[in-house]
C-alpha cells in the first residue's frame, strides 16, 4: 500500500487557444458543445528537497455522472466518467501560453483553493481524503475513490476481445470500496 501526505493548492484559469489545441483529439470531441474546459494548476504549498513545486495542469472533461442517494446512511455518493490531461511537461508547447485571464469583471470569486490530502493507493484503486479551504474561508471535507484508468481499459479490451481479464472483479472491487467507505462512522 502506498501513502502520501501532502499540502496543496489549486488555482483555476481560462484555457488560451494554444492549450486547447493541445488537447489530444479525443477530448477535443467531447467539448463540442460544451462550455470551455478550464485548466487547474496545483502547486506543491510544502515542497520537500528534489520535490517539484508545480505538481499537475489538469484540464477536466466531465462526460457524466451518477448521482447515488442513499437516503438511510451518512453519505450519498456520486460515480464521474472524466477525461484529464495533463499539460505539465508537454515539451509540444509553451507552459506561457496556456492561460488566458479573463477580464476582471468575468473572474470567478473562487479561483483558488488549499487542501490537506492524504492519499492511499492499493492494487487497482487509490483513496484519498482531502480537507479543502476555498478563498472565502469555508471548508469542505471530500472523499474520492478512483481505479486505475489504464487497468480498466486494458481488461475491458481483453473482455472485448475474449480473452481473460478482470474487468467486472476491478468494478465490483471499486463498488465495494465505495460502499464500505459510506458505512464507516467517524
Amino acid at each position: 500500500m502506498e501513502y502520501k501526505h501532502r499540502y496543496e493548492r489549486d488555482t483555476f484559469a481560462a484555457l488560451s487557444q494554444t492549450a486547447m489545441t493541445a488537447l489530444p483529439t479525443a477530448a477535443k470531441n467531447y467539448l463540442q458543445g460544451r462550455h470551455n474546459p478550464r485548466l487547474r494548476t496545483t502547486f506543491n504549498s510544502r515542497p520537500k528537497p528534489n520535490e517539484p513545486p508545480l505538481l499537475a495542469r489538469i484540464v477536466k472533461i466531465r462526460l457524466a455522472d451518477l448521482d447515488i442517494l442513499s437516503p438511510h446512511a451518512d453519505f450519498d455518493c456520486r460515480i464521474s466518467i472524466n477525461i484529464e490531461v495533463d499539460l505539465l511537461n508537454r515539451p509540444d508547447i509553451d507552459a506561457t501560453l496556456i492561460i488566458v485571464e479573463p477580464p476582471e469583471r468575468e473572474r470567478e470569486p473562487q479561483s483558488e483553493r488549499q487542501k490537506d490530502r492524504v492519499s492511499y493507493k492499493h492494487l487497482a484503486y487509490s483513496v484519498d481524503l482531502t480537507q479543502v479551504i476555498l478563498a472565502s474561508g469555508e471548508k469542505s471535507h471530500e472523499l474520492e475513490i478512483e481505479v486505475d484508468a489504464v487497468k480498466l481499459r486494458e481488461h475491458a479490451v481483453r473482455a472485448a476481445e475474449g480473452q481473460p481479464n478482470a474487468y467486472a472483479e476491478i468494478v465490483e472491487g471499486l463498488i465495494n470500496n465505495v460502499l464500505l467507505l459510506a458505512r464507516v462512522r467517524g
